[in-house]
């Protein structure tokens, strides 16, 4: 990567940052993160992201990304889900995740 000279370039980066962020691409209109720090791990995130997974193929639902993530620092709330909707600037987030958790976490985008 080339070093940043201009106001140009920096404006270029920031746009191609903003794009991977933002749910603008494809036919994605949910994104859901699952924070899978080493406490998270600890604490069962993988299970909760194997469990999302595993029912939205058995729901055939569509157009959502299921993304993992580092932890945020927050350990004592997790596992943490977030979920980021298309054309929306909140997110949702759910803490102390549970798999039985997973179908409401699911009915909040689906």
């Amino acid at each position: 990567m080339k070093p940043v000279q201009s106001q140009d370039d920096l404006n270029k980066i920031k746009s191609k940052a903003k794009e991977k962020i933002e749910l603008s691409s494809g036919e994605t209109c949910v994104r859901v993160f699952v924070e899978m720090g080493s406490t998270g791990i600890a604490l069962g995130a993988r299970r909760i992201f194997e469990k999302i997974v595993d029912t939205m193929k058995a729901k055939n639902i569509q157009n959502v990304e299921v993304i993992t993530t580092g932890g945020s620092g927050c350990c004592a709330y997790e596992p943490i889900v977030r979920i980021k909707k298309k054309g929306v600037a909140e997110e949702i987030c759910y803490t102390n995740v549970t798999p039985t958790m997973v179908d409401e976490i699911i009915g909040a985008f689906a």
